[in-house]
C-alpha cells in the first residue's frame, strides 16, 4: 500500500458526518480550486477521488500524500483536544449572544452546534489520535521516503503496509 492509500483508508474509516465536516473545513485550501464551486456531495466525491492513487506516478502519490497530511492537520486544529472543543463551544456561545443582541435571533445556531456536541467531540478526538499515530508511524517523512526511494514497505507496529 502506498501512503496516499493509507490516508484514504483512515479517512474512509471516519464517520460520514465527520468526513463531510473535514471536507467543508479544508475545501478552500485544497490545491484543486474548482472544489469550492461544486455542490456538497460532488465536493466530497472529488476530495475523495484526489486520494485515489491508482495509475498515478509515484512522485505524484508522494506529492499528494504530503499535501493531504498538511491539509488534514490544518483541518484538525481545534478539533483534536478537549480544550479546542471548549474554545469552539465558547466562541459559538459568544456569536449566538451577539446575534441575539443585534437581531433577537441566533439560538438555532447554538442549539444546532450543541445538539450532538459530545458525540462529535469524542469522535473527532478519537479519530485525531489515530491520525496522529499513523502520521508518526506510517506517514512519517522517513517512511514515505523509504516507500518512494527504496521501495521498502511501510512498516507499522502490527503489520507491513506495502
Amino acid at each position: 500500500m502506498d501512503p496516499l492509500t493509507a490516508i484514504k483508508q483512515l479517512y474512509d474509516a471516519g464517520i460520514a458526518t465527520m468526513r463531510e465536516e473535514l471536507v467543508f473545513l479544508v475545501q478552500q485550501f485544497h490545491i484543486e480550486p474548482t472544489l469550492q464551486n461544486l455542490p456538497a456531495k460532488s465536493r466530497i466525491k472529488e476530495f475523495e477521488a484526489y486520494m485515489d492513487s491508482d495509475n498515478l506516478p509515484k512522485a505524484v502519490v508522494v506529492q499528494r500524500a504530503i499535501f493531504m497530511k498538511g491539509l488534514i492537520n490544518f483541518g484538525l486544529v481545534g478539533r483534536d483536544t478537549e480544550e479546542g472543543w471548549e474554545r469552539a463551544r465558547q466562541k459559538n456561545e459568544q456569536v449566538t449572544g451577539k446575534l441575539y443582541f443585534n437581531n433577537g435571533d441566533g439560538g438555532d445556531m447554538y442549539r444546532e452546534f450543541m445538539k450532538d456536541y459530545s458525540i462529535r467531540k469524542a469522535n473527532w478526538i478519537a479519530w485525531s489520535q489515530v491520525w496522529r499515530g499513523m502520521e508518526q508511524d506510517v506517514l512519517s517523512d522517513d517512511q514515505i521516503g523509504y516507500w518512494y526511494y527504496v521501495e521498502e514497505p511501510i512498516r507499522t507496529s502490527t503489520k507491513v503496509v506495502k
